[in-house]
């Protein structure tokens, strides 16, 4: 049986989003199988849904903020692993673009990172018509931060792709985007700079 670390900042009964649902099916799915997962998502006052009775929940603390709880979310949850030890994972599942990983976490865990690029940042805001967006409703302050505050966290995204030990992308047409990406915002690295980073 293989430990897995599974760092989702979407996970029911928080969030039944695409993330959330991923990340659901997943752990269930890898603890099915017999392997050991341990869920650590975001703190929250919700009655649980049903899990298999084998995965382990960890609640860490995070920034109630428009795309800024993306990074404080993955702040905590990666300073929760490191503090587990070198031993504790065999692997670390981080489901990016909703938790963000400091750059130096990539050197403080132990374990091999896998992302799965759950999307991104950039695509998600080139979406949004600034003109259509409603800044008093829930949904429109949410667009609004998307809109403009997320390019400070392309960053980030980019961090996962490039210094994963694995990425996980689920369309082609995603993997084309983020070839194209790398080889525009690292024209001097020559794996980004060549297009084909993800083949």
């Amino acid at each position: 049986a293989v430990k897995v670390a599974m760092l989702t900042a979407e996970y029911p009964p928080h969030h039944w989003g695409g993330v959330g649902t991923s990340s659901w099916s997943l752990a269930n799915g890898f603890a099915e199988r017999g392997h050991e997962v341990t869920v650590v998502t975001r703190k929250h006052d919700l009655p649980p849904v049903y899990n298999h009775p084998g995965i382990r929940f960890v609640h860490v603390p995070w920034l109630k903020f428009p795309m800024a709880f993306a990074l404080s979310f993955g702040k905590q949850a990666a300073r929760w692993v490191v503090g587990q030890g070198p031993d504790a994972f065999d692997a670390v599942l981080v489901h990016s673009n909703m938790t963000l990983l400091p750059a130096h976490a990539y050197r403080e865990i132990a374990q091999p990172i896998l992302s799965h690029m759950c999307g991104n940042w950039m695509g998600e805001r080139s979406g949004l018509d600034l003109s259509r967006i409603r800044p008093f409703s829930v949904s429109g302050a949410n667009d609004l931060a998307v809109k403009l505050l997320s390019p400070l966290y392309d960053k980030y995204e980019d961090l996962a792709v490039r210094k994963s030990e694995g990425v996980i992308i689920e369309a082609v047409s995603e993997e084309r985007a983020w070839n194209e990406r790398l080889k525009r915002r690292f024209p001097s690295d020559p794996e980004a700079a060549g297009g084909a980073f993800m083949s």
